[in-house]
């Protein structure tokens, strides 16, 4: 009984002094926010990683996240029930009551699933928290293809990125950007794979008789949706047999009809399938059923398209676009993927048929596309993360 006593003044001292990391992101699994689903891996690959750190979660208090969450291995859980100043600074000086020592962590753009007030929108988020943390606390921000902004933003978010100690960033173009700016505190991090690949599936399978292709992700232009509708009216005309499933879910219900309407017979006849997103537990062994993954970005395949690692992890032949300074080097034309510039439909069609025509190269893309896997192991961007909470706290 009595020798329990130090034991317990110890455990005492060492919560006393726990690091304290606050993630914050209004988004977590369920809400279809991919970076949602980024922050609930890299929290869970971190928490393996550092044991004298206490991680906590900043999000909204919304019926659209995953309740079990909440266990997911935080700490602390705090959910606000609306984004705004007053209610977030109300937030910070309460944690500011703890002498612990503190990163606040956080993702831009991420998915509001609550209400923003206007304040909240305009006012950088690092300046709030520089005002009302304690000056040894430290701001770090992960950004999310910054390349895309507009010129107006990408200005308001430079002032976002001067307050904040370290930079993430998850694609080499928006590292060779920022870094003209933040060179001594900017890190790039390959994310991993928001899918799980090792848990079944009861989905049905393709019709094993023909080919599959497949599209994976939400259906928008920004995809190269425009682009992907050429290919498929080229690849009509003609004599392969093959199907093709739509897995994602579209932009509005006008691009939908849009997209229906062209597409009419082919979806009559189930030559194309449009599959709503299914459960996260399934979709991993759901995506190896396929041979071709068509994925025509607008602007090149970037290193953080959760849609192309899930593809290239489930050991897919990839047909996708390139884009000097954005696609990335493992990403090998004809080796594991097939690249071609953006909005090269016909490309794409002869590469398709001649993939369609050669099931040797088919399989050989898809063995090497597979051993891409180790690659997107979240615990390797969170160890690169995990060094800088080393060096800050």
């Amino acid at each position: 009984m009595y020798s329990s006593i130090p034991q317990q003044l110890f455990l005492f001292a060492q919560r006393k002094n726990m690091k304290e990391i606050y993630f914050i992101s209004p988004a977590l699994p369920k809400v279809n926010c991919g970076v949602g689903d980024h922050v609930a891996n890299i929290v869970s690959s971190i928490k393996k990683i550092k044991k004298n750190v206490s991680m906590n979660i900043i999000t909204s208090k919304s019926d659209e996240i995953n309740s079990s969450f909440e266990n997911y291995g935080s700490s602390k859980f705090f959910k606000l029930k609306s984004w705004t100043v007053s209610r977030f600074v109300k937030l910070l000086i309460q944690l500011k009551k703890s002498k612990n020592s503190k990163i606040f962590h956080y993702q831009y753009p991420i998915r509001y699933p609550v209400l923003r007030s206007i304040f909240f929108r305009i006012i950088p988020l690092s300046l709030i928290m520089r005002i009302f943390i304690r000056k040894e606390d430290q701001i770090f921000i992960t950004i999310h293809e910054y390349y895309k902004l507009s010129l107006l933003i990408r200005i308001l978010k430079l002032i976002e990125l001067y307050f904040s100690d370290r930079i993430f960033v998850v694609t080499t173009v928006d590292r060779n950007l920022l870094g003209k700016y933040f060179s001594d505190k900017i890190e790039f991090f390959q994310v991993g794979s928001n899918i799980k690949h090792d848990q079944q599936s009861n989905s049905t399978l393709p019709n094993e008789s023909n080919k599959s292709i497949i599209f994976f992700g939400s259906i928008d232009p920004s995809k190269g949706i425009d682009c992907l509708s050429k290919v498929i009216d080229g690849l009509e005309h003609l004599s392969h047999r093959y199907t093709i499933t739509m897995l994602g879910r579209f932009i509005s219900y006008e691009y939908e009809q849009k997209f229906k309407d062209h597409f009419r017979d082919l979806i009559e006849n189930d030559k194309i399938k449009l599959v709503d997103y299914i459960d996260n537990s399934e979709i991993g062994q759901f995506l190896q059923k396929f041979d071709i993954g068509l994925l025509p970005f607008s602007h090149g395949a970037a290193p953080n398209r959760s849609s192309l690692i899930a593809l290239l992890c489930a050991g897919i032949c990839v047909v996708t676009t390139y884009k000097k300074g954005v696609t990335p080097s493992y990403l090998e034309e004809g080796v594991n993927c097939i690249l071609h510039e953006p909005d090269d439909a016909q490309g794409m069609i002869e590469s398709i048929s001649l993939l369609l025509d050669d099931e040797n190269k088919l399989n050989a893309i898809k063995k090497n596309s597979k051993k891409l896997t180790k690659t997107f192991d979240w615990d390797i961007g969170a160890r690169t993360i995990a060094k800088y909470y080393d060096k800050s706290l």
